[in-house]
């Protein structure tokens, strides 16, 4: 009776340990097909790192460049740049809330969370850059099929966040852009080629017109605020990066301009609700209670006397 039993168990315990042994020799053999990939992308990244530094200065200097001046013409075509990169906010709010927000069970049947994420966050954009660089098309179609990619975007993290609220309502980020766009061509008229003058009206007024309206709605709140200074701070170094590069070719200019500004401040946006956000579940159950304690209140008070 125990003679099976016996045998069975040892043959297990035989089949156990001959797949303990392979998987061991295996990862074995992994470990080091992977130490050798670390050090081949190691050597790689020490080579590369010369151009990463080069890169890294040059973008350090842009940012800091504020005494050159500003060439005549640009804060013009600066304008045009930037009134359709709020074009391009309006169409990618239009689709965050109506589409994306407003029909995220829709959405979500096609596209899961994570997906959803490396897809607006990662591939879409590196696809639009490399699209555009090697891009020849003509101006009106480019520009439309940036905005086709931010209405995109739009569907994806109005669904992303759609369960997610902000303790008051975020400052809409194509304000900012049409206040800089409309303030750069009245503001170089005032200060003529002097940067840093130029830079402080039209990043001051765009950011000025956002608080003022948080004050004036009652959304003044610290996530407002937050966001409408990451808002001015991507319309700063837009500013310096046009001035910039602008004067080689105008037209790819323009275009980085509006994919940089525009993925920036979604990529703020998303920081601001993951750190700030409030999950849908917890406002449902914050009312509930507030439902109750109202409910309690009432019933517990006196009945008044005829």
């Amino acid at each position: 009776m125990a003679e099976p039993i016996v045998k069975t168990i040892t043959q297990y315990r035989g089949e156990f340990e001959e797949t303990y042994e392979g998987l061991r020799k295996r990862a074995t053999a992994f470990q080091g097909v992977a130490k050798d990939e670390l050090v081949k992308y190691q050597e790689k990244l020490a080579q590369l790192q010369p151009q990463i530094n080069a890169q890294r200065d040059e973008l350090i200097q842009v940012l800091q460049d504020v005494n050159a001046p500003v060439e005549e013409g640009a804060p013009a075509k600066l304008m045009e740049a930037l009134l359709w990169t709020a074009t391009i906010q309006f169409g990618y709010h239009l689709a965050f809330l109506f589409i994306g927000g407003a029909l995220s069970g829709l959405v979500g049947v096609v596209f899961d969370t994570y997906p959803a994420i490396f897809l607006a966050y990662l591939l879409i954009p590196i696809a639009a850059i490399l699209h555009i660089k090697a891009n020849n098309d003509s101006d009106v179609t480019t520009r439309f099929k940036i905005l086709s990619i931010a209405a995109v975007e739009g569907i994806l993290t109005g669904f992303l966040f759609s369960n997610r609220y902000l303790a008051s309502w975020q400052p809409a980020p194509f304000i900012s852009t049409a206040v800089l766009a409309a303030a750069a061509p009245i503001v170089a008229e005032k200060v003529g080629n002097a940067r840093t003058a130029f830079i402080g009206g039209t990043v001051g007024a765009a950011l000025g017109v956002q608080l003022v309206l948080g004050l004036l709605s009652g959304n003044l709140g610290f996530a407002y605020l937050l966001l409408s200074v990451l808002y001015a701070g991507i319309g700063f170094a837009t500013v310096q990066f046009y001035l910039k590069y602008s004067a080689n070719d105008t037209a790819k200019a323009a275009y980085y301009v509006q994919l940089g500004y525009f993925f920036a401040s979604i990529l703020v946006q998303a920081l601001v609700f993951f750190l700030f956000g409030i999950p849908a579940d917890a406002v449902a159950a914050t009312r509930n209670a507030e439902a109750e304690a109202e409910a309690a209140r009432a019933a517990a008070a006196p009945i008044p006397r005829k």
